[in-house]
């Protein structure tokens, strides 16, 4: 989960992905875009070839792309494809790789000029709904200050997750009152900022405990969470186990018992 659009592109590789529990065959040599605030993760990838990603911040995203439904269906949540195989975008994704690290800001700029382009051409084309999301009652297209809310927003979870910050807190740094603030957040990203905040300070906290020796208490402070009590009630709620035996089943050889 990751407050970003994700474009992928599979180049001789077979991928299942799971959106919110439902498993989805991904097609190859199409384009897939989607809402990476939506809970996703991989399932099974099989081949010989490449997965090749590009990942677009809100406010990039607002910034080069069309206004309209492609904009719409991707903030809502729908995971959409490409209609067509373009040898276009392969060549289009490899050059982005080869010149990633050329120095001076221009590259990056370029690339977002030709993605705009790409993205516009989606638009007129039209694409195919691969998975659609549930009808939340909130056009993200219309409340374009809404957008820009939830973009600051998650800037200010992405700085300070680390920190005690509360709800009203983060809406405040964004312009926004709490209450409209969560309505809008939910709108677009599918979660409440608590439940999205709690998420972030997780996924850093199973970062740590895997490649760190540190004490669970001194990861819960560093992860944000008010007390360890309050990190044992999260983890456990997300993982189905304390955070203390996760850490143990993920240096366990495989087929060792854990316990």
């Amino acid at each position: 989960m990751h407050p970003s659009l994700e474009i992928n592109f599979l180049d001789g590789v077979r991928f299942t992905h799971v959106f919110s529990g439902l498993d989805l065959p991904l097609p190859g040599e199409r384009l897939i875009l989607f809402w990476g605030a939506v809970p996703h993760r991989a399932r099974a990838v099989s081949g010989d070839g490449h997965v090749m990603n590009v990942y677009l911040s809100l406010t990039q995203l607002l910034g080069i792309a069309p206004r309209g439904p492609l904009v719409g269906a991707l903030l809502q949540g729908d995971v959409i494809a490409s209609r067509s195989h373009a040898a276009d975008d392969r060549a289009m994704l490899l050059r982005f790789l080869q010149e990633q690290h050329r120095p001076g800001p221009d590259w990056g700029r370029l690339h977002l000029q030709e993605l705009g382009a790409r993205l516009t051409r989606l638009a007129m084309e039209g694409w195919e709904v691969l998975h659609r999301a549930p009808a939340r009652g909130f056009d993200p297209v219309g409340s374009l200050r809404g957008a820009r809310h939830v973009r600051a927003m998650l800037e200010v979870m992405s700085d300070r997750y680390f920190e005690p910050v509360t709800i009203p807190e983060i809406a405040a740094s964004a312009g926004v009152s709490a209450g409209h603030g969560s309505e809008v957040f939910h709108a677009i990203t599918g979660k409440t900022p608590s439940a999205y905040l709690t998420a972030l300070r997780l996924s850093h906290a199973r970062a740590m405990l895997a490649a760190t020796g540190l004490s669970i208490a001194q990861i819960a402070t560093d992860c944000g969470f008010g007390s360890v009590s309050r990190f044992y009630e999260a983890f456990r709620s997300a993982e189905g186990c304390p955070p203390a035996k996760w850490r143990r089943l993920q240096t366990t050889p495989q087929g060792t018992p854990a316990d």
